[in-house]
């Protein structure tokens, strides 16, 4: 049972807990506050899983420190502007931290059963990272992601609220794993070529994932024949 004490079972379990509660939080005060103490330990989680090095560790830590303190400055309204700040500095956060953590599944060596939650959290990851750019695209061009007419009565508007990241959570999900339910949709050009991406992106990571742990349980079962 070694493995759970594995970091990347660590940030399995931060990520499913995050993504599982935060469809039902974001529409309460205390709600919001617990969010994103949930979010800050997946950040947290991202962080140790990304410690394969100093190095690693470092510029992880220094892009995580002011996305935190950012994060949590915004609820003493200082400023507006501090919402896109803190949402910038995540967005890099977890485009470094994905990328250590598939460079470190995908390299040489056994496939272990934390592997296997690293491979897992990294497409976990991959869905978080986009839902921040969704948020990010909704910012700075408002009414770039719509619901349908049908669905207007889910919504305080035809408008995805800019503040409610489990609605873009669900979006970003969607589009990676291309199930098109059409309730939310895309309503730009922009939007429409990222969530195009995500689907691709999606889809390549599963087909090369596969592959890749395939050939290197291969790998280590023949050599431990040999041995």
């Amino acid at each position: 049972m070694n493995w759970i004490k594995g970091k990347f079972f660590i940030l399995l379990l931060a990520l499913f807990t995050f993504l599982g509660i935060a469809p039902f939080l974001g529409a309460y005060p205390i709600g919001r506050v617990l969010l994103e103490i949930s979010l800050s330990i997946v950040l947290l989680s991202s962080l140790y899983a990304a410690s394969l090095t100093r190095r690693t560790f470092n510029i992880a830590l220094v892009l995580l420190i002011p996305a935190l303190l950012i994060s949590w400055l915004h609820y003493l309204n200082i400023s507006s502007q501090l919402f896109v700040l803190a949402h910038i500095f995540m967005l890099f956060f977890l485009l470094y931290t994905t990328g250590v953590v598939l460079a470190d599944v995908l390299r040489e060596g056994e496939v272990t059963v934390d592997k296997i939650f690293g491979a897992v959290s990294g497409y976990l990851l991959i869905g978080l990272t986009w839902a921040f750019v969704f948020i990010l695209l909704e910012w700075f061009m408002p009414g770039s992601i719509r619901t349908m007419e049908a669905f207007k009565g889910l919504f305080t508007d035809d408008m995805v609220q800019r503040s409610d990241i489990g609605k873009f959570i669900y979006f970003s999900f969607v589009s990676m794993t291309t199930l098109g339910y059409g309730d939310m949709v895309p309503a730009n050009p922009p939007a429409r070529a990222f969530a195009f991406l995500e689907a691709a992106m999606g889809q390549m990571y599963l087909a090369v994932l596969v592959a890749r742990l395939v050939g290197l349980h291969i790998a280590s079962t023949s050599s431990k024949e040999r041995e």
